[in-house]
């Protein structure tokens, strides 16, 4: 197996601060690509991990943080799923690489002014 070092590096993983870079090589070894060197033609909407709200629940708010190692309490995160299931998450698909899933999709910005 690659280690995240040997793995070719998009654009965008080119750009992290180092601290964050580390990780994201870390995570990516699990499947020896950098997801966003991968051609979107390659994803597929019937391609998806099977999840169910309450897994999305669970680990938003009871997952620990790597940072912190404290309890994410991430309830502000179950607002990104109410965003989800309203629309402003579209064109989702996956793709398996080394027994694990890589998910894309493109996120609609709110017609709010004081939200990203």
């Amino acid at each position: 197996q690659k280690s995240a070092m040997e793995c070719p590096l998009s654009d965008y993983a080119r750009s992290l601060q180092l601290h964050v870079l580390m990780r994201y090589q870390a995570k990516i070894s699990a499947v020896e690509i950098d997801p966003f060197l991968l051609p979107e033609g390659e994803f597929d909407a019937d391609c998806l991990p099977p999840v169910e709200s309450m897994d999305l629940a669970s680990y938003l708010v009871l997952e620990t943080s790597f940072y912190t190692q404290d309890c994410f309490k991430a309830y502000k995160g179950l607002q990104a799923y109410n965003y989800f299931v309203s629309g402003f998450v579209e064109g989702v698909k996956g793709k398996r690489l080394c027994g694990k899933y890589v998910v894309v999709g493109k996120v609609k910005h709110s017609q709010k002014l004081n939200d990203p």
